[in-house]
């Protein structure tokens, strides 16, 4: 099987988040929660729906979803559940395309910049590694970045972080 070059891969991968663009640009509604269909009964004792589990009142469209970190429900017309379906569908389409954009943007950042084979033997400047390569995440706090080493061993880390020259410093400060 013949090697494709990195520039005809990172072609194709901007080709696809091409693609993916103009998906995500052609969608008009986008809503995220969920929307139930609710048939109620009243309580009154002689309506309809006290003797006939089938005869209840409705239907009735609530739509649930986060608003400031709060689960909030509002009950809508069938009309606006009309218009509602879609835009939770679209939602769910947006989420997938996105990932797919991140798969692509991996992939084009390999494209245009290929990593090492074996972080363990790397002397040149850690910067042009990714941090999972060497099993650590980055993670952002209120005041420092930092290299978090939960995925490894406090042993394996330092036997990386010393194979590194020259030594770097694992800790930068916002202005």
């Amino acid at each position: 099987m013949a090697k494709v070059s990195t520039t005809v891969k990172a072609k194709r991968a901007r080709t696809r988040i091409g693609r993916i663009r103009t998906a995500i640009a052609g969608i008009d509604y986008l809503c995220s929660g969920t929307l139930l269909e609710r048939f109620t009964s009243c309580g009154k004792a002689g309506c309809r729906c006290a003797q006939d589990p089938a005869a209840r009142h409705g239907p009735y469209y609530d739509w649930g979803h986060m608003q400031d970190g709060k689960l909030v429900h509002r009950r809508l017309t069938a009309e606006q559940a009309d218009l509602l379906r879609p835009a939770i569908a679209n939602y769910q389409k947006v989420k997938e395309l996105l990932r797919a954009w991140e798969v692509e943007t991996e992939r084009l950042i390999d494209a245009e910049r290929p990593m090492i084979a074996d972080p363990g033997r790397h002397r040149g400047n850690y910067a042009e590694m990714r941090p999972s390569m060497c099993g650590m995440r980055l993670t952002t706090h209120s005041r420092v970045n930092t290299w978090n080493t939960t995925l490894l061993s406090a042993r394996r880390f330092t036997g990386f972080m010393a194979q590194l020259r020259p030594a770097p410093t694992a800790i930068f400060y916002r202005r």
